[in-house]
């Protein structure tokens, strides 16, 4: 089997066909600004170290939005993390290294 090696274009390509098709996704990025709730979520969910040492917390407002594609999509803990790395729109509701 032969791999197609991608052009440099293609997810700003993809990314595009998507905005022109309504996605949800975006419209949901553009209309919520989720950097406030970093306070709240912060305050509720920081906890006193048990220790030293130990893996730093994810970032609270990614957790946020991996519980609303949850909620959204009624996916479990496995088939987010699958879809986060399968699909376009989930991946870019993080921003992550894609820009539209």
């Amino acid at each position: 089997m032969r791999y197609e090696t991608k052009g440099l274009f293609d997810e700003e390509d993809r990314l595009r066909v998507l905005s022109k098709l309504g996605d949800s996704l975006e419209k949901l990025n553009e209309k919520i600004n989720w950097e406030i709730f970093k306070p709240l979520l912060k305050k509720a969910l920081t906890k006193e170290p048990k220790g030293l040492g130990g893996r730093p917390a994810y970032d609270y407002v990614m957790m946020f939005k991996i519980i609303i594609l949850q909620k959204l999509y009624n996916i479990s803990d496995d088939q987010t993390e699958y879809q986060i790395n399968d699909r376009l729109s989930f991946y870019e509701i993080f921003r992550i290294g894609i820009k539209r």
